[in-house]
């Protein structure tokens, strides 16, 4: 059930050792929750955060299916929006 970097944690456990849960899901470890025996939920770490070089890139060249479209320029938008 558990693999090599995920650890059961019972939903008491959870709760009794919440701030060394979160310092361990910073560093990249991986719960499974337990509750009356029975597997119900995974913790895991939030794996897509973006360092903020990249995020600079992104929003200097964003992707093509986001990019706004329109013959206008932007301040005319603007004013017919007003």
């Amino acid at each position: 059930m558990a693999s090599q970097h995920e650890q059961a944690l019972s939903v008491k456990e959870l709760r009794t050792q919440f701030p060394s849960v979160v310092e361990r899901l910073s560093h990249g470890q991986d719960f499974i929750v337990i509750h009356r025996s029975k597997p119900i939920a995974r913790l895991s770490p939030y794996a897509s955060r973006r360092a903020p070089a990249d995020a600079l890139k992104f929003f200097a060249k964003p992707p093509k299916r986001l990019r706004f479209r329109s013959k206008k320029s932007a301040v005319q938008l603007v004013r017919d929006e007003r």
